[in-house]
């Protein structure tokens, strides 16, 4: 994300020109030479680092996801691309005034209707919510097919875990010392 962009370009700049900073960058995420930070989407799923690179530290953040749920509301891209996010006649059926929605009514239509996958394996009320579906799009090295493995046999055996690359993840709620020490264990 941001901050640990700003982060590493401080560390490294203090210390070295920036063309350094673009050969760490290139190294740690997969870029190649003549593609710099700039260029790279700083939201993307584990699944595309080359295989070839799947052996180095992994690291991500992640939040509480109340505080994401928060963050989401707030920042409301749900609001003005809401086609991306849902089916919006379908929500308007149930709530008239969308995209004009209380924090209540988010969390239910985002629970309901954002990036909506549907399994068969688990009864709709205990389908997963948008939060759930984004780690699993993010942090699964084919999370198309695993998310259609999930039931409460695979989450109780851990099953998930063989699903994933070898990810450390950084809490934003102490996202300063994680990030240090992380960085400190790798050099």
């Amino acid at each position: 994300g941001t901050f640990i962009r700003s982060a590493l370009r401080q560390i490294h700049r203090r210390r070295s020109p920036e063309r350094i900073w673009d050969r760490l960058y290139n190294r740690w995420f997969g870029g190649g030479r003549r593609v710099g930070y700039h260029e790279r989407s700083k939201h993307r799923p584990s699944n595309r680092i080359s295989i070839g690179k799947r052996d180095r530290p992994i690291f991500s953040t992640i939040r509480h996801p109340f505080d994401r749920y928060v963050s989401q509301y707030f920042f409301g891209w749900w609001r003005t691309r809401s086609e991306y996010y849902c089916d919006v006649e379908k929500v308007r059926k149930k709530y008239p005034h969308f995209p004009d929605l209380t924090f209540e009514e988010f969390l239910q239509v985002s629970a309901n209707e954002f990036g909506r996958l549907f399994n068969p394996l688990l009864p709709e009320r205990d389908g997963l919510g948008w939060y759930s579906r984004e780690v699993v799009r993010m942090f699964f090295l084919d999370p198309w097919h695993a998310f259609y493995d999930i039931d409460d046999d695979y989450i109780d055996g851990q099953r998930w875990e063989r699903d994933m690359l070898d990810i450390q993840f950084l809490r934003t709620s102490n996202l300063n010392r994680e990030l240090y020490d992380f960085l400190h264990e790798v050099g």
